[in-house]
């Protein structure tokens, strides 16, 4: 063993005996460590059930990996046995293809589980009406904080041991490296740990489990950008844990036997160590403090009458105005519930206003920066061979429209997906099924009012189509294919939204349930190509069905297609996978509207 496996033998006997003598601690002191409201929690988040669902999941998918990652390795031969007939080469190339796909899955599935769970342990508390009860009690604020916490990550590592077994598998084939497993699970750990403590932080901090999602999403978003653009250097790269992940499992100098691997490993877990206990005790201070509150418009008041005027002609002070972070402009001649759904229904707070915002401007800007000094020299290398602009623009378009649908997507399901959850929440529901109006023309007001906030990015997104068709970047068969995609894929998503928000009882509940449909559908196709590559060797329809995938091959530029590079089915896939999300959201509205008929009746 060399001196670095040697540091990490002693490294890991610490932890154990440092984890063994806080049992112990734990155990003598009984629940004076946490506090009594983590077996409170503990208690409450197993009657809820969702845990053995989750476990079988995890491991249903990683057996799914398992089978896929077989057939890719060991396409051709019989399917008879796991070894048989393999050598023994190939039967480690494929343990070490799947120990990279299953730490990447287990991270993956960290990073979507642990906001939502840890995220709602505050929040909850707040959307039930019941923080207050909590502050008023004899807990401390480390008691409330470190209970809650404790308590949501040992449900999150209790979803992740389900897929030990699994990994264990691959012992059968060999070439599986301990010290590899050791790291990764390292890594996964200190991912829930900090990542948890900064979602609990934000859920004390925001006012619903909505708005917390979205800045934990979003940091983490920036935080992988960031370390995948700067993951040469191992320090950088550990800003981030799939990018921390991914150099360990991709770099050349990532070998349990060179330095660079241990610190990689060692400055991920100090930073994000630092971060985790940074944020704790950030919501430790802050769990019993108000909440801030919007500063009050001045108004400037009349002087006071004389005290020989009649009490029922005494002046009333005017109430004060609440400044809002946006403008409402006047009803006009706009239906009212379109213009009450636009301007006062299921608006995402935390994106539409705040740092969050001026980030996700800076960043577009710095992107479309980029895209632009890109176009400039492209085209102006293009102009220099004596060709046409055509060829360099259409990179360019391929990742604005294909960003831009996935991203626009997202953004409308999110807001769809609150329209009647929160109505619901709010018990303003009643309210609106007392107008003189049909519940479908209600849901039709909450369909069309994302479509009306997003309404500019569309337009943007239509106009750099539509640039590209007419300066010859995208072949006209090309634009046809992706028209009908970009619009299947936007009437899907918000159909799908509204659809789970008048089947869930919470909002919080409706876009989770959003972001995994949306996943799945993205990811699905990609997994099941390897398993219609073994009947036989076309798998390009099937990716088809993936909709960046979709999109990116149906923007064809007139060079591939006069070179014939075009594939002909992979364009039939992707314009029936268009037709197929339209006819979704059609049958999606019509089970919305029979629910939503049924409600309260």
């Amino acid at each position: 063993m060399t001196r670095w496996e040697w540091i990490a033998v002693g490294a890991g006997a610490a932890m154990a005996v440092a984890l063994f003598v806080g049992a112990l601690g734990l155990r003598r002191r009984g629940v004076r460590a946490v506090g009594p409201l983590f077996w409170y929690e503990l208690v409450a988040l197993a009657r809820r059930g969702q845990q053995p669902r989750l476990r079988a999941l995890l491991v249903g998918l990683l057996l799914v990996g398992l089978f896929v990652t077989y057939l890719r390795e060991f396409r051709g031969q019989e399917l008879a046995g796991l070894t048989g007939g393999a050598r023994l080469d190939q039967s480690a190339r494929f343990a070490g293809a799947f120990l990279n796909a299953f730490l990447i899955a287990q991270l993956l599935a960290v990073i979507l589980i642990t906001p939502a769970v840890v995220g709602g342990a505050i929040t909850e508390e707040k959307e039930h009406g019941t923080l207050d009860y909590l502050r008023s009690s004899l807990l401390t604020n480390r008691e409330i904080v470190l209970g809650k916490f404790a308590a949501r990550l040992a449900f999150v590592g209790g979803v992740l041991l389900a897929g030990v077994p699994v990994l264990a598998l691959t012992s059968l084939f060999g070439g599986v490296d301990v010290w590899v497993v050791l790291a990764g699970y390292t890594i996964t750990a200190v991912t829930a740990v900090s990542l948890g403590a900064f979602s609990l932080w934000m859920g004390v901090v925001r006012d619903t489990l909505r708005d917390a999602l979205v800045w934990v999403y979003a940091v983490t978003v920036g935080l992988t950008a960031f370390g995948s653009c700067c993951g040469c250097v191992p320090g950088v790269a550990a800003t981030s844990p799939p990018s921390a992940l991914g150099w360990m499992l991709i770099h050349p100098q990532a070998i349990p036997s060179e330095p660079l691997f241990w610190v990689n490993v060692g400055v991920f877990t100090l930073l994000h160590g630092m971060a985790a206990v940074l944020f704790t005790a950030l919501a430790v201070a802050r769990v019993r403090s108000a909440l801030p509150r919007k500063p009050l418009t001045p108004v400037r008041r009349r002087p006071r009458v004389a005290r020989t005027l009649e009490p029922e002609e005494d002046y009333i002070p005017p109430v004060p105005r609440v400044r809002r972070a946006f403008l409402v402009p006047r009803l006009g001649d706009a239906d009212p519930l379109v213009w009450k759904e636009r301007y006062f229904s299921g608006r995402l707070s935390a994106a539409e206003g705040g740092a969050l915002s001026g980030c996700g401007i800076s960043a577009l800007s710095i992107v479309g920066f980029i895209l632009g000094m890109v176009l400039f020299f492209t085209a102006l290398q293009e102009v220099n061979r004596g060709r046409w602009i055509g060829g360099a623009l259409n990179p360019v378009t391929r990742l604005a429209v294909t960003g831009a649908t996935m991203l626009l997507g997202l953004a409308l399901g999110v807001r769809a997906s609150g329209s009647v959850a929160r109505e619901r929440q709010k018990r303003t529901l009643d309210g609106l099924f007392s107008l003189p109006v049909g519940r479908a023309e209600l849901l039709r007001a909450k369909w069309v009012a994302p479509l009306l906030w997003a309404k500019w990015a569309l337009w943007a997104t239509a106009v750099v189509g539509v640039v590209a068709l007419l300066l010859g970047g995208v072949h006209p068969l090309g634009f046809a294919a992706t028209a009908v995609q970009v619009v299947g894929w936007l009437a899907f998503t918000n159909t799908l939204g509204l659809w789970l928000s008048v089947g869930c009882r919470t909002a919080t509940r409706a876009t989770v349930y959003f972001l995994v449909w949306v996943l799945a559908l993205w990811i699905g196709p990609l997994v099941a190509a390897p398993l219609f590559a073994a009947v036989g060797d076309k798998t390009d329809a099937v990716l088809a069905f993936s909709l960046p995938v979709g999109l990116w091959g149906g923007l064809f530029s007139w060079r591939e297609f006069v070179e014939d590079a075009v594939e002909w089915p992979f364009q039939s896939a992707a314009v029936l996978a268009g037709l197929g999300y339209a006819v979704g959201a059609g049958l999606l509205w019509r089970a919305a509207v029979r629910r939503f008929e049924r409600e309260g009746r």
